[in-house]
């Protein structure tokens, strides 16, 4: 059964305002699937994960009045599997992903394939 997931590249630049003033700058971010032209996640899924990490650093500095450290954060919600269900690839038990097959017909109309959820991100589910 599979449990872990191919690897999230996040290229991360922290300038002197960082965590006060400034957030991280993600400089790329990629799902490479054994070669870095094979995704498994799409090119829309990886930018909505850029857009929601630059949130948390947002939603933080609200809370708080000033930035703060949030790499860990950011950790935490990709290493557990949550993005998976925040970005909606996480539906009914089921994980999608992106095919490199696609081009051979193998995947859906999303451009999706779906596998079952792995065992340990269900358990990591509220």
């Amino acid at each position: 059964m599979l449990c872990h997931l191919p690897p999230l590249k996040v290229r991360l630049v922290l300038s002197s305002l960082y965590p006060i003033f400034e957030p991280p700058t993600i400089v790329s971010l990629g799902a490479p699937l054994g070669v870095e032209s094979h995704q498994w996640l799409s090119k829309r899924s990886t930018i909505q994960i850029e857009q929601r990490i630059v949130e948390m650093w947002s939603e933080d500095r609200e809370a708080a009045g000033e930035g703060s450290g949030v790499i860990w954060r950011w950790w935490e919600w990709i290493g557990s599997g949550e993005f998976l269900s925040d970005l909606g690839l996480l539906q009914d038990d089921t994980l999608r992903y992106v095919d490199p097959g696609i081009r051979r017909g193998t995947a859906d109309t999303t451009g999706y394939s779906r596998v079952p959820t792995p065992s340990c991100l269900l358990s990591t589910r509220a």
